[in-house]
């Protein structure tokens, strides 16, 4: 892969910089047009860039309603790896979800679809509707099917738990960026493998299992699955005691609170 300490890798991330989107800005203004003309909601990740700032960057979802409205902004609570080279640590506090006319709609991006407190946040809003935003690829240490493992563990748990729907959205590798970050041939051969998975989208039911995807064939697409909306599970009241000894025992200076 590509050195992160290069004249290469330093144009990228400067393009990857200017070409990251502010919010409210004209590339949002023109989502929520199409949310209003489809009459759909909508979770889109982005890169987010600080207004005013030369180098804050955020990893951020944004959820828009049918009407056109954007909802809520969510900010990875805490960059992973090497994203911290890239991403500031979100400042939009725990909240990850939003009551809709269906019920409550919850998002986490990545890694924290298998964060233990993150999901439990969310199972105070009762989501019924989840979705997860994960990358075209982890590190080189992680192989294409390996991460499609992570996935759907990471995923199959939080439907159970919640007992809600979960979107598995995942991006795909682009032949542009082989060309752009791979380095040499071994970077080549990885990013190609995971082109070959291209195609890793899956719907979950409240069981954890599959009930839409993975395409068959390596390409990009949308998935439909019908959904039921009724059904109770959880009892999150039950646990919100250890929270109050948490910080009855001073935890709450050695962390930042949301």
């Amino acid at each position: 892969m590509l050195p992160l300490v290069s004249e290469t890798a330093l144009s990228l991330y400067l393009e990857f910089f200017h070409e990251a989107v502010e919010v409210p800005g004209p590339e949002i203004s023109a989502i929520q047009e199409v949310c209003r003309d489809a009459h759909i909601y909508a979770i889109v990740g982005i890169n987010e860039r600080r207004a005013g700032s030369t180098g804050t960057l955020f990893n951020t979802q944004l959820m828009f309603g049918r009407d056109g409205e954007l909802l809520h902004k969510h900010q990875k609570y805490v960059p992973t790896i090497g994203e911290r080279l890239i991403h500031a640590p979100g400042t939009t506090g725990s909240k990850a979800s939003v009551q809709t006319d269906f019920g409550c709609l919850s998002t986490l991006i990545c890694g924290e679809n298998g964060n233990p407190l993150a999901i439990y946040s969310l199972s105070l809003d009762c989501p019924i509707v989840h979705v997860a935003s994960w990358p075209a690829h982890f590190g080189p240490s992680i192989a294409p099917d390996d991460m499609q493992r992570n996935i759907l563990t990471c995923s199959g748990g939080l439907a159970a738990s919640l007992s809600c729907f979960d979107i598995n959205s995942v991006a795909v590798v682009s032949d542009e960026a082989i060309d752009a970050y791979a380095g040499d041939e071994a970077g080549r051969q990885f990013l190609r493998k995971h082109q070959e998975k291209t195609g890793r989208a899956t719907i979950l039911g409240p069981n954890g299992s599959i009930i839409a995807g993975p395409f068959e064939e390596a390409q990009e697409g949308i998935l439909y699955a019908d959904a039921y909306y009724a059904g109770h599970y959880n009892r999150p009241e039950l646990f919100a005691h250890h929270f109050a000894k948490y910080f009855e025992n001073g935890q709450s200076n050695k962390t930042t609170q949301s």
